[in-house]
């Protein structure tokens, strides 16, 4: 929810949170698929998929600091 120009935390985390696992999902299915190309490529891919695995983190941890 927007009010006053800031965005209500929870559910901005939990869509955030929400579009990254998806993504995440993709990502990692894309590697199942064979899609990377050499070992610097699929390192690389590997990393963005650790990477967003840390911002589902966040988001986690910002729900449940506005559920307390």
């Amino acid at each position: 929810a927007v009010g006053q120009g800031k965005l209500d935390p929870t559910p901005a985390a939990q869509t955030i949170k929400k579009k990254l696992i998806q993504r995440q999902s993709e990502l990692a299915q894309n590697l199942i698929d064979g899609y990377a190309r050499d070992w610097p490529d699929y390192r690389e891919r590997t990393g963005v998929i650790r990477g967003i695995g840390e911002a589902i983190a966040i988001c986690e941890d910002m729900e449940k600091k506005e559920r307390q």
